[in-house]
């Protein structure tokens, strides 16, 4: 009989717990380093760090936990406001 193993050779879980990450800005060394600290610290952040802010995907990521704390009637007034100019700019391109 064959003995068979739940998991995959190919499928590798690491699990990393956030609380023991207490690295400040000047101490990031990799891009997990930086990844892990905007995981961390997102919640306090009012602004990125200039270290990290010149990476378009964390300016990104930042800008879309911002839309994420509006309140319920300013996210949707933002959504509205969205889907305004995506209709807008979609019409114009259909247009010509």
């Amino acid at each position: 009989m064959k003995k068979v193993n739940p998991f995959s050779v190919v499928l590798k879980i690491t699990y990393i717990e956030l609380d023991k990450f207490n690295e400040n800005e000047v101490d990031l060394e990799s891009l997990l380093d930086e990844w892990l600290y905007i995981f961390n610290n997102l919640p306090n952040l009012k602004e990125l760090p200039m270290t990290i802010m010149s990476k378009e995907y964390f300016a990104q990521l930042f800008e879309e936990a911002e839309i994420a704390l509006l309140e319920t009637g300013d996210r949707y007034a933002y959504e509205q406001r969205i889907k305004q100019l995506r209709d807008l700019h979609n019409t114009h391109e259909y247009k010509y």
